[in-house]
């Protein structure tokens, strides 16, 4: 019987975490990471068991690197190593830069970069051919977002640092990539919206896809990354945001249009 993989999953108990970890459940072990709602960690936990892992739960504050030294440390004690990371939880200042200073970077660019390097830096040393380092970015780290320069910044320098892992641990046969999801119905992303009224619709319209993403939409492409099927994959920067960037200057009109014209085009051609 093959043996079975070990993932630390940042932020596993919910949203794009949960699903990341439930996706992985199958053939990996679960480090369960949470900072809080620890009723809400118990019953992901149960989920992944179900789904035949192994589940170690614990309480992690990735802006305290101490606390990720923690998380790291134990995650290794109880399963020997840890094959596959992903870095999910995120945090940071919506702020403008135009009035930010040290502190706020600190709290923001580093926070993000630094939580990243710290676990990497941790657990990649007993990784073995085969490890897997997958990080959740945003398209902050290339559009700008109103009052998301700041966080922008910090998933900027993380996947600048993915590129650079995948040199480095490639010769071990450790692959190192970045997932970037658009908007996906998160509890996050559901408080936002909530202070925008109609926001939301002109957001799907700029979607060629027609929707937001779902938290399992990100974690298929996470376990896709995290399985032997994309051993040749590395130093990459996925999209899973239904086409938004690929040209979100159309408006809707502009994609039915299209659409029209060329079923009519078919059409004449019968």
């Amino acid at each position: 019987m093959q043996q079975r993989r070990a993932a630390l999953v940042t932020g596993s108990s919910r949203g794009i975490g949960k699903a990341v970890a439930l996706a992985l459940a199958g053939t990996h072990d679960i480090v369960l990471n949470y900072r809080a709602r620890g009723d809400e960690a118990e019953a992901a936990a149960e989920l992944f068991r179900a789904a035949g892992a192994g589940v170690l739960m614990l309480q992690a504050d990735i802006t305290d690197p101490y606390s990720l030294i923690r998380l790291a440390d134990a995650g290794l004690e109880r399963f020997g190593r840890i094959d596959t990371l992903v870095t999910n939880a995120a945090t940071g200042l919506h702020w403008p830069i135009s009035i930010s200073g040290w502190q706020q970077v600190q709290d923001s660019v580093q926070v993000i970069a630094g939580s990243f390097a710290t676990l990497v830096s941790r657990l990649s040393p007993a990784m073995v051919a085969g490890g897997r380092i997958v990080a959740i970015s945003g398209l902050d780290r290339v559009f700008a977002v109103a009052d998301h320069g700041l966080i922008g910044a910090g998933k900027a320098a993380v996947e600048s640092m993915v590129r650079n892992l995948a040199m480095e641990l490639g010769p071990r046969g450790i692959t190192a990539n970045a997932v970037v999801p658009g908007a996906c119905r998160t509890e996050s992303l559901a408080r936002a919206l909530e202070r925008r009224p109609g926001f939301e619709e002109n957001l799907v319209k700029s979607i060629p896809l027609g929707r937001m993403a779902t938290p399992e939409d990100v974690a298929g492409v996470v376990a896709f990354l995290c399985s032997p099927a994309a051993d040749y994959v590395t130093g990459a920067s996925i999209l899973v945001d239904g086409g938004f960037s690929a040209g979100n200057l159309w408006t809707e009109r502009q994609r039915i249009s299209m659409a029209e014209q060329q079923w009519s085009d078919r059409k004449l051609g019968q």
